[in-house]
């Protein structure tokens, strides 16, 4: 599928988000905060839906599904990124701590590093979303279409539901310092980052629906393996250097599928 310009869509995707972390990189330098990326990542996968969607002929059941389900995805990462970039005062750690590594050339190294590393992940995780408009969509499996959106719908509220808490339980001045062990922080580590791997394992089962190539599953596995081996060991990396209570946390519960809490010896938690 081509657009007027004879550019393949696909490939016009990857060229317009590297565009744009380019546009949101020359603004991290101008403010000095790299953590504005984070602001554009939902975004990004709702302007490779709509550029496919504006390029598709027509819009069937599953291409409407896969287009709402990414632009609520999208709005609610937004809000939340959004949220916490204008609510601190200072950068995200992960990215202050690359800044203090780095030196004075940080501001042209975190466009390597960061934002052209992120658009080509982001541009690989869509792959749920390039393959089923890259597919013929002769038949669609309804029940599948159902299952899919009720998979993404589950993941979408464990991300809701697990980033509220969060939020709320950081916002309580009495809670700095100490490791967030409640709710649905009790049984994952990162119950986020699990709804969000749902979410996109909905997504792709509403693909398959329509017909979809088998690597579409590739989005959501490049995703939990970007979680498991990169985002995550980051994260914890500074929480275990900034909360001594974390390293037993981290020993009692899950990483990232929600299971029961493994038992401990009271004596050796710090309180909370």
């Amino acid at each position: 599928m081509a657009i007027e310009s004879g550019i393949p869509v696909t490939l016009l995707t990857l060229l317009i988000t590297i565009a744009a972390f380019t546009a949101v990189w020359a603004v991290s330098a101008a403010i000095r905060n790299v953590g504005v990326v984070d602001f554009y990542w939902g975004l990004g996968f709702l302007v490779i839906a709509g550029v496919h969607a504006a390029a598709a002929p027509r819009l069937d059941a599953v291409d409407s599904a896969i287009v709402i389900a990414v632009a609520l995805w999208a709005l609610r990462i937004v809000i939340y990124t959004g949220a916490r970039f204008f609510g601190e005062a200072h950068e995200d750690p992960r990215y202050a701590a690359f800044r203090a590594d780095a030196g004075p050339g940080w501001w042209w190294m975190s466009f390597f590093k960061v934002f052209l590393v992120q658009a080509v992940l982001l541009f690989l995780f869509a792959a749920p979303i390039h393959a089923n408009f890259l597919s013929a969509h002769e038949t669609i499996l309804m029940p599948l279409l159902a299952l899919g959106a009720l998979v993404f719908l589950a993941g979408f509220l464990i991300e809701t539901f697990a980033d509220l808490q969060l939020s709320e339980f950081r916002a309580n001045p009495a809670n700095h310092g100490r490791v967030m062990a409640q709710r649905l922080w009790k049984y994952s580590r990162h119950p986020n980052y699990f709804g969000e791997v749902v979410v996109w394992v909905g997504i792709t089962l509403m693909a398959y629906a329509g017909g979809a190539p088998w690597w579409a599953i590739l989005g959501p596995v490049l995703l939990a393996l970007a979680l498991w081996f990169i985002s995550i060991p980051l994260t914890e990396a500074h929480l275990e250097r900034s909360r001594p209570a974390y390293a037993e946390y981290r020993r009692r519960v899950s990483t990232l599928v929600p299971m029961r809490p493994r038992a401990t010896d009271p004596g050796r938690l710090p309180a909370e």
